[in-house]
């Protein structure tokens, strides 16, 4: 993130911690667990998938250190405005995605294919295979969806395995960048809504809050509310175009990345099965539990992608405290998880009050299936927020995480 370095976020209380130990799936019957450690630590990572495969270890740790050496292309496509300059070298988002297909021996035929068919054409071990579905749809892709190719190299190559947690909790980041903010002199308005985004002559040149405050604007109006939001209820449609009109009204929100948060205050942390092979699972930053197969994976996300609960409560889960102690109390530990859930216009208000007050406990029950002392007399407290939550409370439209699809025809340049 390099606003995290251009602002000095560190020096402003945004600390962060990074786990060696990344990512993980552990299994209920005892088998070996697979661990993704960090870059500089690729030799680990060789290690524990070879328990399975040779040949998938040698692919996996020579495509990840190949795609860290480009990881200036991954931040050039992710921070920059979606249309590049055409002085530039790589005058757009294909010429940088071909180029970095050819740093990896990959072809162009890759961007065609759905993440799945990639993953299933380069690895041969199952297990890894599904650790690599859910890391697809960790970062909103489905990995059955067609011309995802390029989410294998995002996600599976480069984003697994380069995470970072801050100390404190996550709220530390935002209040950092709230004080960077304010030392370069900007004036923040909290619980300030804004009513209408004023437009003249085709711009827009400031915005009106809900109490009638008006402020200009000196060079742009810039907002991250939702699509909808911004352009329907703040600008209006009688300042838009048919053509952008359409475009608002077609925009999709989910189902792809609808999201259902668990939160567990333990007494002890998560004891797995598969630790007499690698204590690592036991103290590894994101754990994925709660499945056998690949086909356990992919009937999961079909189930949450066609407006079902799912019936297989398997989870992605962080037990921060492991990493950073100040987020429990002294020898106790929180954990946090997701879900992937319909959206929240699939399920009435009363059917997510259900999901809400029994998801949980099915999931704990899988969960004692993994780590045995996962019981309930283990757990001090629990909570789940469900998509319906995430938008009513935090105006997350359907629950969906990124806002709107990350589909191939709503993303970058698109």
């Amino acid at each position: 993130m390099p606003f995290y370095h251009d602002f000095g976020l560190e020096k402003l209380g945004g600390k962060m911690i990074y786990p060696v130990n990344q990512c993980g799936i552990t299994f209920a019957d005892g088998r070996p667990p697979i661990i993704v450690h960090n870059p500089e630590h690729l030799d680990l990572t060789h290690k524990s998938i070879s328990q399975y495969s040779k040949h998938d270890a040698d692919v996996f740790c020579e495509l990840k250190r190949k795609t860290m050496e480009i990881e200036h292309l991954f931040c050039m496509l992710y921070w920059n405005p979606p249309a590049m300059p055409p002085e530039d070298a790589l005058r757009g988002p294909d010429d940088v995605t071909v180029a970095m297909l050819k740093h990896l021996g990959l072809g162009k035929e890759t961007l065609s294919k759905s993440a799945k068919v990639v993953i299933d054409e380069t690895f041969e071990t199952p297990e890894l295979r599904m650790m690599l579905y859910r890391q697809v749809l960790e970062w909103g892709t489905p990995p059955e969806w067609h011309a995802t190719g390029f989410s294998f190299i995002a996600s599976n190559m480069w984003l697994i395995g380069i995470w970072k947690m801050c100390v404190g909790g996550t709220h530390t980041l935002s209040h950092a960048m709230e004080g960077a903010c304010r030392r370069e002199g900007v004036a923040m308005r909290e619980n300030s809504h804004v009513k209408e985004i004023i437009v003249k002559g085709g711009r827009a040149v400031g915005v009106e809050l809900e109490d009638g405050t008006k402020f200009e604007a000196r060079k742009l109006v810039a907002s991250n509310a939702d699509l909808k939001q911004t352009l329907f209820d703040m600008v209006g449609k009688e300042n838009l175009s048919d053509v952008w009109i359409k475009r608002t009204q077609d925009f999709r929100i989910g189902p792809d990345h609808c999201l259902g948060t668990t939160a567990f205050a333990l007494k002890e942390a998560p004891d797995y099965k598969s630790a007499k092979w690698d204590p690592n699972i036991n103290k590894t930053f994101y754990t994925v539990v709660g499945y056998e197969t690949p086909e356990d994976m992919i009937d999961y996300i079909r189930d949450a992608m066609q407006g079902r609960v799912p019936s297989l409560p398997g989870c992605g889960t962080w037990v921060n405290s492991l990493w950073d102690p100040t987020q429990a109390p002294p020898g106790k530990h929180s954990m946090t998880g997701w879900f992937f859930f319909p959206k929240a216009s699939e399920l009435t208000p009363a059917e997510w009050d259900d999901v809400r007050a029994n998801y949980n406990e099915k999931f704990l029950a899988h969960w004692e299936k993994y780590a045995p002392n996962m019981t309930r007399d283990n757990v001090l407290a629990d909570a789940l927020y469900t998509p319906i939550d995430m938008e009513q409370k935090l105006l997350m439209r359907e629950g969906c995480f990124s806002n709107g699809s990350i589909a191939a025809d709503q993303a970058g340049w698109m």
